[in-house]
């Protein structure tokens, strides 16, 4: 087979142009996928869970952005986050699973400086139409639950303000893509 620069120009072409579609093709997951694993080893360093651990969790094919969910019901309740996904896996919503182990709609509660953005938007404003002492008895859904547990270990691990986070998570399509945005690097 000739080298590219023995080769006839037009099949140099096409050989640079088919490697530059695979590279491209190839480049986002790569990024994407290492997003993931930083954003997953950064939680699992937040909620004190070995590396080992998480990269486990994560081939259980639990969403990213579940795996924090997972490892905070953990540490509030005292229990493995295997026993937590091995019950999510049964198809028991986050909601079912905090009750469970005691956990209220308070526990989840981020503070915020302004209005919350449309996933969170019921949630807050079910939060400031309730003194917090009944917080408890709200009612969050799994997408609510998903995005207040991201956003608590995004604020607390990072040390940046709610507000940062959500103004990055308005311009990112899920919680590993906010966690790169706004700077996040692991441990």
């Amino acid at each position: 087979m000739p080298s590219i620069e023995h080769a006839r120009p037009g099949r140099r072409y096409r050989s640079g142009w088919v490697l530059g579609a695979l590279v491209a093709l190839l480049l986002p997951g790569a990024v994407a996928a290492q997003d993931a694993r930083m954003y997953l080893l950064a939680a699992g360093c937040h909620f004190r869970v070995p590396a080992g651990e998480v990269e486990v969790l994560a081939r259980w094919s639990i969403p990213p952005e579940e795996i924090p969910v997972g490892l905070f019901l953990s540490a509030r309740a005292g229990v493995s986050p295997e026993v937590i996904f091995s019950l999510r896996r049964t198809r028991t919503s986050w909601g079912e699973l905090a009750g469970r182990y005691g956990l209220g709609a308070a526990a989840f509660h981020v503070p915020l400086n302004g209005a919350a953005p449309g996933e969170l938007s019921r949630a807050y404003q079910a939060f400031e139409g309730s003194p917090p002492r009944e917080w408890d008895s709200l009612s969050l859904s799994d997408p609510e639950i998903i995005a207040l547990v991201n956003l608590r270990f995004l604020t607390e691990s990072l040390g940046i303000p709610a507000s940062r986070v959500l103004d990055a998570r308005a311009g990112n399509g899920n919680w590993v893509a906010v966690y790169a945005a706004v700077g996040g690097r692991g441990c």
